[in-house]
């Protein structure tokens, strides 16, 4: 784990320069507790790459927590969760070290902090939104995965409000027929009260845990003291019927909660009397109003040619168009115009003298701007701008598709101002390059200074033996993934001039595999 084996008996902490396991350089300790300590570590393999890396130190007997956590975590692929990279099992004093994503944010706890603890009621909305997402996940884990310390402090808050659900150093796996827990562990203020003894956790402990949450955020900070009644005064800018979700959440007896994070879902969607479009915007840390925004321009590009931000753009204006929601799709002048064919099926008669390099046809809630064979412009001129209107009169999202020509300077202030940028990797990375990744990077750094949301989505996603590695690769934080569709049945689909939309195991497979995006579309 550590070059020399004596050397790593003897230190109790590293310091910073340590390498480990050849690999990682520990940069600086980042967190230290009772269980041990988390390093920031960069990787030599893969310049400007950091890690998390968190080491155990309880000695032999408590050895197993992370044990637990690597079987855990392993196993297990969401974009509210950390990749995991690495494991070393435990050395003859228990000391065992997990490497995962180094995540650039703060705390739900540090964030509250930043907020002078009153949380916007949309930002809370969605963070909460996220964590019934992630943990619905985790409780259709077979057997059901049990977080049991939802907490503060176990949340992190990205740029851009995406959250991560960390530390499953508690963890377990639901055994059905088992009584009680073999251990009762959990933070006083969150945990459950069947976790201090009594009988056996499962999901709806971490229901009670979210309830907790909940209650923590809207209340400015505030524990909620297991049997007392939640009033609407203490929840600041929430509906007073939020108060009936909440009750039934902490009920101190599980079978008088929620059954499920789906009824959780649901009851949500029933008590909160704005309605439930709202919980899907994404948080803006300079707003202190909570309203949502309208006319976002989202930037979709390829990290490599052929990764597939043109599909990644034409089947999320389909699928936000099925939701009812009005979208302007452009193909960006840089790009060789393909639009055309590829949307022969769906295409209108209506031309735009105004834009005359793109054919303008309205399909449903999606105004199309296509460029026309022959007259897009040269990739490599740099002098191509977009000239399409501005949407965001009539249109929620504008989505701008970039394809691979998001590394010429013309499109700079493009990618620097968009409220969203998604980026497209498959897993052929013999295909990045190191000017690329470090274009990237820069552009990341400014969008984070920028508070912009910037994503990976992993696409033509196949199980193969280096799938994590090919994960833990992308250099930003990944979204989601997409899997790979059959070639010989998507070379029928595109020959019969459909879209993969059209096909409804299809439309649900990548309504499902983007579900993490729609909190950044939907009002």
């Amino acid at each position: 784990m550590i070059n020399n084996d004596n050397e790593r008996r003897l230190l109790p902490v590293w310091a910073n320069g340590t390498i480990i396991g050849d690999r990682y350089r520990i940069v600086s300790m980042v967190g230290k507790g009772g269980m041990g300590e988390v390093y920031k570590a960069e990787d030599l393999r893969m310049p400007g790459k950091r890690w998390a890396i968190k080491v155990t130190n309880l000695g032999r007997a408590a050895a197993g927590s992370d044990v637990l956590e690597a079987k855990v975590l392993m196993r297990l692929s969401h974009p509210h969760l950390p990749v995991i990279a690495d494991f070393y099992a435990p050395d003859e004093q228990g000391r065992a070290v997990l490497v995962t994503d180094y995540i650039e944010g703060v705390t739900l706890q540090g964030y509250l902090a930043q907020q002078d603890k009153q949380l916007p009621y949309a930002n809370v909305m969605n963070i909460f939104q996220q964590l019934c997402d992630v943990l619905s996940y985790l409780h259709r884990q077979s057997p059901p995965i049990i977080h049991r310390d939802l907490k503060p402090t176990n949340v992190m808050i990205e740029p851009g409000g995406h959250i991560k659900l960390i530390d499953f150093g508690i963890a377990r796996f639901y055994k059905h027929g088992q009584s009680s827990d073999t251990v009762q562990l959990g933070t006083p203020g969150f945990a459950a009260p069947e976790q201090s003894g009594g009988r056996q956790s499962d999901p709806r402990s971490d229901i009670y845990g979210l309830g907790a949450l909940l209650f923590y955020m809207l209340s400015g900070g505030r524990h909620y003291r297991p049997g007392e009644p939640v009033r609407c005064q203490e929840l600041h800018s929430a509906p007073d019927k939020m108060t009936i979700l909440l009750e039934r959440m902490l009920d101190p007896l599980p079978d008088r909660r929620y059954a499920s994070m789906y009824e959780v879902q649901q009851a949500l969607k029933h008590w909160d009397g704005r309605g439930v479009s709202h919980l899907h915007s994404y948080p803006d840390p300079d707003d202190r109003t909570g309203e949502s925004k309208t006319g976002k321009r989202v930037v979709i590009a390829s990290l490599a040619p052929g990764s597939g931000a043109t599909f990644m753009t034409l089947t999320i204006c389909k699928l936000l168009s099925l939701q009812g929601l009005r979208c302007t799709a452009i193909e960006h002048p840089l790009n060789r115009a393909e639009w055309h064919t590829l949307l022969a099926s769906s295409k209108g008669q209506s031309n735009s003298q105004a834009y005359p390099k793109y054919s303008v046809w309205q399909e449903h809630n999606i105004t199309w701007y296509a460029l026309l064979p022959f007259v897009s412009g040269d990739p490599h001129s740099g002098e191509e701008q977009l000239h399409a209107p501005d949407p965001s009169v009539r249109a929620e999202t504008t989505l701008i598709d970039l394809s691979g020509q998001w590394l010429s300077p013309s499109c700079r202030p493009l990618l620097q101002s968009a409220d969203l940028c998604l980026f497209v990797a498959d897993p052929w990375p013999s295909r990045w390059s190191a000017s690329m990744m470090n274009q990237y990077r820069e552009l990341l750094e400014l969008r984070n200074e920028l508070q912009l949301p910037t994503f990976w989505i992993a696409n033509k996603d196949v199980k193969f033996s280096r799938r994590k590695e090919w994960l833990s690769m992308l250099p930003g934080p990944l979204l989601t993934t997409v899997p790979q569709l059959s070639p010989a049945d998507w070379a029928e689909c595109l020959w019969r001039s459909r879209w993969a939309t059209d096909s409804s195991s299809w439309r649900k497979l990548l309504s499902d595999s983007l579900q993490p995006l729609w909190p950044y579309f939907v009002r």
